[in-house]
């Protein structure tokens, strides 16, 4: 299996985290250049800025989500380019455990198609509208509601080309995206437990959330919840009539 390890260069604090997933994932590594939204223009990033989608974004987007999500497009792009079925894609702060991870690759192995796009998300939140597979104590499932986070995922080939022809305009983060499945035309699985976890604590931070004002924090706090309540009852709605 391939394995595409998305990493900024200039982040050194995660570089020792990449040369240490390179020696435990079990198959060829392919270390993805991140996008740096230090380097692209503010004319280029604010078009990315306005709401296009319904329920609108809330939170103006920061250059550095715009940045991670093109990092994401870039390594669809490489899938398509040399996968024949997809390939797992990872972020650099994540950690494995290896016996529960092989798990979620064995059913990746054996489940898997190339329309997939299967989340391996490090919190155990989703509750499952349906079971597809399992494999000793891992469960591949089709959520009730598509959870949040990119830190580890498999994307087929197929379910590659569509995310990149239905995202070459984004008004939200990457994963609020994902979970807009009527904008994307995917409709994202998860395995659970996956063997993944988020370690950004470790190696310096997130490189997504930058240093705000108290009152602009506090303002996310508030409108954050309004925000996920109104999505969850549109996304409920249509997978009400998608069933």
């Amino acid at each position: 299996m391939n394995f595409y390890i998305i990493h900024l260069e200039r982040d050194r604090n995660r570089k020792a985290n990449v040369s240490k997933l390179s020696e435990k994932l079990p198959g060829r590594i392919n270390i993805i250049n991140a996008i740096d939204g230090r380097e692209l223009s503010e004319d280029y990033l604010e078009k990315f800025k306005t709401n296009k989608y319904f329920p609108p974004y809330p939170f103006k987007l920061r250059n550095t989500e715009i940045a991670c999500f093109l990092s994401h497009r870039k390594a669809w792009e490489e899938i398509i380019k040399f996968e024949d079925e997809g390939a797992v894609i990872m972020e650099d702060d994540v950690e494995v455990d290896e016996i529960l991870f092989n798990n979620s690759l064995e059913i990746i192995k054996n489940y898997s198609s190339k329309d997939d796009f299967i989340r391996l998300p490090y919190k155990n939140r989703e509750n499952p509208r349906k079971i597809f597979a399992k494999h000793n104590d891992a469960f591949l499932i089709r959520p009730k509601v598509i959870g949040l986070g990119m830190q580890c995922q498999f994307v087929g080939v197929d379910a590659a080309k569509k995310l990149l022809n239905n995202t070459i305009f984004f008004d939200r983060p990457v994963d609020t995206t994902l979970q807009m499945f009527w904008v994307t035309k995917i409709e994202p699985k998860a395995i659970l437990p996956s063997g993944i976890s988020e370690i950004s604590g470790q190696v310096g931070g997130t490189s997504i959330h930058s240093y705000e004002k108290i009152y602009k924090k506090l303002f996310r706090e508030i409108i954050r919840p309004l925000y996920r309540f109104i999505f969850y009852i549109i996304s409920s709605y249509k997978t009400f009539f998608r069933s």
